[in-house]
């Protein structure tokens, strides 16, 4: 294979694996009458706009420990009802702190303010912020780094110098 050609196919692996941000919208519940209101005529936000970048290195770290505190087959569809109850119970706080470091990603904790809207929303747009969260905080992330770094590698190195990553046995 020619050096162009190589290059070629690796600028497209890169292309594949960097992930673009992913953008949720919420829709923001009046608290009372005065703010359903307001929101009708356009003085307030109707709806909240969340964009999900990529986590960064730090932000993975701090959430590793405590995404490992949440049971594994919890969104499995053989979990049974009292596990799943308990799960709620046990874990809701600690998937709105995923969710909120994801979303804000800096090196500060999470604003209350964010805490507080992410436990009053409802759960379906709640479910769709947790799966953008993850597949941005996630290992997979992690691992296309790696890719890329190999990439480079292949590029950098000279052809009888190249081995492969994995020998067979």
């Amino acid at each position: 294979m020619e050096q162009s050609e190589l290059n070629n196919i690796l600028a497209q692996v890169g292309k594949t694996v960097i992930q673009q941000p992913k953008t949720v919208e919420v829709e923001i519940r009046p608290k009372n009458w005065l703010q359903k209101l307001l929101m009708k005529k356009g003085f307030l936000k109707s709806k909240k706009v969340f964009t999900i970048y990529p986590i960064s290195v730090g932000n993975r770290f701090r959430i590793s420990p405590v995404a490992l505190k949440i049971p594994e087959g919890l969104f499995s569809k053989n979990v049974e009802e009292g596990e799943l109850w308990k799960a709620i119970k046990d874990h809701t706080e600690d998937l709105i702190y995923v969710v909120a470091v994801c979303i804000e990603n800096r090196r500060k904790e999470p604003s209350g303010a964010l805490l507080s809207f992410l436990r009053s929303i409802d759960d379906e747009k709640f479910y769709e912020l947790l799966d953008a969260s993850l597949s941005m905080a996630g290992v997979p992330n992690f691992t296309k780094s790696i890719i890329l770094i190999r990439g480079q590698n292949v590029i950098t190195a000279k052809d009888a110098d190249v081995k492969p990553a994995i020998t067979p046995e």
